[in-house]
């Protein structure tokens, strides 16, 4: 299952700027939905709106294939 977003306080190991963005848990690309490569680099990284640093949010990506 796609997780739901929720927001989620962070701090940009850049500068220090602590904001808020959005977060995805998990995505299950299993499910048949189709999600682009910008779409999941949403996903996986937050923008810092202060130094605009780039760093990855912990998250899990799945495709199972059920022929295994």
């Amino acid at each position: 299952m796609t997780s739901p977003i929720v927001d989620i306080e962070v701090e940009c190991p850049a500068c220090g700027e602590q904001f808020v963005t959005w977060h995805r848990g998990s995505v299950n690309l299993s499910l048949g939905e189709k999600w682009t490569k910008k779409e999941l680099d949403e996903v996986k990284f937050a923008n810092c709106p202060r130094c605009n640093g780039r760093f990855e949010k912990d998250m899990l990506i799945a495709a199972f294939d059920p022929s295994l």
